[in-house]
């Protein structure tokens, strides 16, 4: 099967494998043995992200949808159909845990950590799929790169309030 993407859990000695085939596997890190899977999708998995405490794992795919995997029971926390394209890119924010998703439309989501409302959505700067999304070391910034070719800095502010454009144009 196709290998989209990866990420290696060393706190909980797994591997997280998305494939073309719409599968999410876990592999022992220590042997690459099959540990266990997560189920319910129906289009490819194309991207995968996994907070700092390596409890959370947030998927998006190509069937629109974000999902959000407790590491630790084994299940699905949350489930968000938001988006009105494939989901391209997620992170997560350091130290609170809130998550960014890009997709394919360009548009850049700002989620909640505690119920995973959405804060803010950015439109219209990107053109295209949104490939890449990363958060500086401080929580304070985000980055992102798309097929236009643009690289963008944000600057995250402290007082989130959905009301007002959360971000602002640093960088391009």
């Amino acid at each position: 099967d196709q290998i989209l993407g990866m990420k290696i859990i060393p706190k909980k000695n797994i591997i997280a494998v998305n494939c073309l085939s719409s599968k999410l596997l876990f592999f022992r890190f220590s042997n690459l043995q099959f540990s266990f899977s997560f189920d319910g999708y129906s289009m490819p998995i194309i991207t995968l992200a996994v907070d700092h405490g390596d409890c959370l794992l947030v998927t998006g795919s190509a069937d629109n949808l974000l999902r959000i995997w407790n590491l630790n029971q084994k299940e699905l926390k949350k489930s968000i159909s938001y988006h009105e394209s494939p989901i391209t890119s997620v992170c997560f924010q350091k130290f609170n845990g809130n998550l960014f998703s890009g997709s394919r439309n360009g548009k850049i989501c700002f989620w909640k950590e505690k119920n995973y409302t959405l804060l803010s959505e950015i439109n219209n700067f990107h053109r295209g799929p949104v490939w890449a999304l990363s958060v500086s070391e401080n929580g304070k910034f985000l980055a992102s790169g798309s097929q236009c070719k643009k690289l963008i800095l944000w600057r995250i502010d402290e007082n989130l309030d959905a009301n007002t454009k959360n971000f602002q144009k640093n960088i391009e």
